[in-house]
Parts: structure tokens; sequence; C-alpha cells
């Protein structure tokens, strides 16, 4: 191998970044076959088997390159101003992708995360550096608390709307009605988080990418 190869198949797998050549690498520990891409755009494909050190784990004989990202610094202010700038473009962005969901082109079953695909994903993201790590914490509470906010019966969403509802009509909602509003949110809440855990289990089964 030569300085700024990429590695783009381990044992005739596509690998798109270091978490999946590792994944690979650690799949099949005898004999390695690498197919990699140099610099001047030639695929070149060779087999070799990891010698292994003191402990038994292998030594692969080779190391990856992690490109740095250097961000100029800000003043307290001017961050503030940048972050509170960002923080409405996502909302404004989260907002705008909600009706896509129910379109063909959206796709709610690839779109939606639930618990298990979201801690996938941040463990994916482990190594790409805390920058990364916060804007994709920072993207999942601005989307629950986005969903938080829909008029559905359960939510606060749907408590604003009851409050609405009495503010315009005048006078309080009947206890009965009250109910029969919380008790079809709760059902239409529990319809979609075993919809979101079936989505995750599929996505699981057919191979994370």
């Amino acid at each position: 191998m030569r300085t700024e190869d990429v590695v783009v198949a381990v044992q005739g797998i596509p690998v798109a970044h270091t978490i999946a050549l590792m994944e690979v690498l650690i799949s099949h520990p005898r004999e390695v076959s690498m197919q990699v891409r140099h610099l001047d755009g030639s695929i070149e494909t060779f087999s070799y088997i990891p010698q292994k050190d003191m402990e038994g784990n292998n030594l692969y004989g080779f190391s990856i390159s992690r490109p740095i990202e250097t961000v100029a610094g800000l003043s307290i202010g001017d961050a503030i101003i940048g972050a509170f700038g960002k923080l409405f473009t996502s909302i404004a962005d989260t907002v705008r992708l909600i009706p896509s969901l129910f379109t063909r082109d959206g796709g709610l079953g690839e779109s939606v995360a639930g618990p298990l695909r979201i801690s996938y994903v941040i463990g994916e993201m482990r190594n790409a550096g805390i920058r990364t790590m916060l804007h994709l914490l920072a993207m999942v509470s601005i989307s629950l608390a986005i969903a938080n906010l829909l008029p559905i019966p359960g939510l606060d969403g749907g408590a604003i709307l009851l409050s609405l509802i009495e503010g315009l009509s005048g006078r309080r909602v009947s206890p009965k009605w009250y109910v029969r509003f919380q008790t079809a949110g709760m059902a239409f809440l529990l319809f979609i988080m075993l919809f979101v855990l079936s989505a995750d289990i599929r996505y699981f089964l057919s191979g994370p990418h």
C-alpha cells in the first residue's frame, strides 16, 4: 500500500468509512483480501495474512489518516449569535421536512428512527469528533422538541390544542371528552412507538448502512 491510498473494499465488501473497514477486518481475521484505489485512480487488489502481537491481536500493518478540520475561534457574542442562527435554521428545516414523511418519496419507515437506530448512529459517530457529536445530539433534541409540540393528544402540543379550544369556545372541555381525547392520543402514540421500533428492527435485519 502507498500513502494516500483509499481502501474501497475488503473481502469483496465495499467500505465507505473507517468503521465499516474495521468491522470487516474484525470479522475476517485470518486472511485479508483488500482492494485499494491509488492516487492516480488505478485499482489494485492484494491479499495478506495479518501478523499477531503477544496477546494474539491482529496487526494489520497500516494506519489510517484522519482529516483535521481547523475552525476559527469566535468571540462569546458572535458564538451565541451564530448558535441561535443555526438553531432557528435547524428548526425551520425540521418543520419543513415533516410533510415529506407522509409522502411516497419521504418514506416514513426510512425517515424516522427510534432509540435503537439513534443509539447506533451515535455510536457510529463516536470517532467523528466532539463537534460532530454535539451537532448530532442537538439535532436529536430539536427533533424531539418539535415532535412534542405537535397537536397530538398525550403530548404538550395536545395540551396546547385543548387550551386553545377552551379559550376560543369560552368553556372548559368536559372530563368525559377529555378522557376520550387523551385515550385516543395515547393509542396513537403507542402505534407510532411500535411502528418506529419495527422500522429499527427491519433496518438492522437488512444490515446497517
